[in-house]
C-alpha cells in the first residue's frame, strides 16, 4: 500500500505541475519586468527577485519528508510528501545537466522535456515497484 501511495503522489504531482506550468506561465515575458506568470514561483520571483523553480520546492519537500521520517513515524503523509518532492525534482532534473540558460524559456515547455520527465518518473516508479512490491 505504501508503494502505491508514493507512486500515486509522484505521478499526480507530475501531471499537476505540468498542467499548472503550461497553463499559468508567461513564456513570452519570463524573467522580464513584464512577466505575468500566475504561479507560486512567478509570484515569488516578482516579490523577492530570486528565480525559484519547482525543483527548489521539491528539494525542500523531499528533504523535510526524509528528516520527518527519520525522527518521527514514517507515515502516510511522509510518503505523500516524499512523492511530491521527488516528482518536483525529477520534473526539472534537466536543469542540473543543461548548460543552456534559455532552457526554461524554450525547452521546459517542449515535447522533449515532457518525455524526459515522464520517462524519469516512470523509471522511479518501476524501481520502487521492483524493490518494494516484487
Amino acid at each position: 500500500m505504501v508503494t502505491w501511495i508514493f507512486i500515486g503522489s509522484l505521478l499526480f504531482t507530475f501531471v499537476f505541475a505540468r498542467v499548472i506550468a503550461h497553463s499559468f506561465h508567461d513564456r513570452l515575458n519570463y524573467g522580464t519586468p513584464y512577466e505575468m506568470s500566475k504561479t507560486v514561483t512567478g509570484w515569488l520571483r516578482k516579490r523577492t527577485g530570486f528565480d525559484l523553480h519547482h525543483y527548489h520546492f521539491g528539494f525542500i519537500i523531499f528533504l523535510f519528508s526524509l528528516i520527518f521520517s527519520y525522527f518521527f513515524e514514517f507515515n502516510t503523509w511522509a510518503i505523500i510528501f516524499l512523492g511530491i518532492g521527488t516528482s518536483l525534482l525529477l520534473d526539472q532534473l534537466i536543469f542540473f545537466v543543461s548548460l543552456d540558460e534559455t532552457y526554461f524559456k524554450v525547452g521546459y515547455f517542449g515535447l522533449n522535456s515532457l518525455l524526459i520527465s515522464l520517462i524519469l518518473h516512470l523509471f522511479v516508479a518501476l524501481i520502487v515497484i521492483f524493490f518494494y512490491v516484487g
